[in-house]
């Protein structure tokens, strides 16, 4: 058989072991007491202070369980702001030119978001130096097994609106060989023009050293690849080449749905000038997939003579990356961009939208 106090207040709907249970019990019990009028009260007082005991305990219970909750939003706030500024690389690219004999200089190009707080607290202007750590180790290995290098670089270019820097990084190696591997392969002509060949005649193929330029992590908005890490190559050939193909633009383009960009602005690597009259013209085409996702080719169409993109999908307000190499003989040159999709203007390249649900084409709410 239940107490009393939890029978009234299944009546009145409360909780045994609310206070007000025990505010209803004391009542209670005292009309229904046959001693004294002093013992009641003696009675009563004592249930009333057990009773301000326990309301004040649960009073400071529901107040830690509030400041808990408000502690754990808060925590979850904070760890969820890495995943949003988690990513801070956005373009880069890998040339060189070549010195002497077996020398080059190389130039590494980067972009990356300004306000990230190892660079210069956020702060970083032209003409500083900045380690280029984010968030893994950044670095260009030459290709021959030669050690690493990590990236100190200049500061060359910010856009404060758009929260980038551009940064720049010169190293000078010398390779033991001005190639890593050099094939006479058989070569035929066609024999009904000019004169007759009477013996095997040979072409050179080359096996390139590969330069690459590695690390973590891409912008963390972008569509494909985010916060993946990056990786973009250039093919070093002292011998046939003198230079890169030369990979210089901005870090993000802007493009509405389904229109093309103009080759000197989607993949300006140009021939280089001591290619001008070879009879080989320079090419372009993706990245390799391994170190890339393509949008596909219901997305997005690359020309390989003109170097032309077409972008053939409609979706708008999205970021993408793209990965495109210039190529002629044995050398090669990749580039890697953002592009923004979406109808003109293009917003601020960072600003937090104010809505998840806002139009491309509803400026006034960003």
């Amino acid at each position: 058989m239940s107490s009393w106090p939890e029978e009234q207040q299944l009546l009145e709907g409360g909780h045994p072991h609310h206070p007000t249970a025990f505010w209803a019990g004391g009542a209670r019990n005292a009309s229904m007491s046959s001693e004294g009028e002093g013992a009641v009260d003696a009675g009563a007082q004592r249930r009333e202070g057990d009773a301000e005991q326990q309301h004040a305990a649960v009073a400071a219970a529901w107040h830690g369980r509030r400041m808990r909750v408000t502690a754990l939003f808060l925590l979850l706030c904070v760890a969820l702001l890495p995943v949003v500024q988690a990513g801070t690389f956005i373009s880069g690219s890998v040339r060189w030119e070549k010195v002497k004999d077996n020398t080059a200089r190389f130039d590494v190009v980067t972009y990356w978001r300004r306000s990230f707080s190892p660079f210069m607290d956020g702060n970083a202007k032209p003409g500083d130096k900045i380690d280029i750590i984010a968030q893994s180790t950044v670095s260009l290995n030459f290709g021959d097994g030669s050690a690493p290098h990590f990236l100190l670089a200049n500061v060359t270019n910010i856009n404060e609106d758009e929260d980038w820097l551009e940064a720049v990084t010169t190293y000078e190696h010398t390779y033991a060989t001005p190639y890593a591997k050099k094939e006479l392969v058989a070569a035929y002509s066609d024999a009904t023009s000019g004169a007759p060949v009477t013996e095997q005649q040979y072409r050179a193929e080359y096996t390139p050293w590969v330069a690459t330029l590695a690390g973590c992590c891409r912008y963390t908005t972008i569509t494909n690849d985010p916060d993946k890490p990056f990786l973009m190559r250039s093919h070093v050939n002292l011998e046939s080449s003198a230079r890169s193909p030369d990979a210089r633009l901005l870090p993000t383009i802007s493009v509405k749905p389904h229109s093309s960009f103009k080759a000197s602005v989607t993949a300006p690597l140009y021939q280089p000038q001591s290619m001008i009259n070879n009879t080989q013209a320079l090419r372009f085409s993706w990245c390799p997939s391994s170190s890339w996702t393509n949008p596909g080719a219901a997305e997005v169409e690359l020309n390989a003579v003109t170097g032309m993109v077409m972008w053939k999908g409609t979706t708008s307000s999205v970021w993408y990356h793209l990965c495109v190499q210039g190529s002629i003989d044995s050398v090669m040159s990749e580039v890697d961009f953002m592009v923004y999709v979406s109808c003109p203007p293009l917003p601020s390249l960072f600003r937090v939208c104010k809505s998840a649900a806002i139009s491309p084409c509803d400026m006034t709410r960003w």
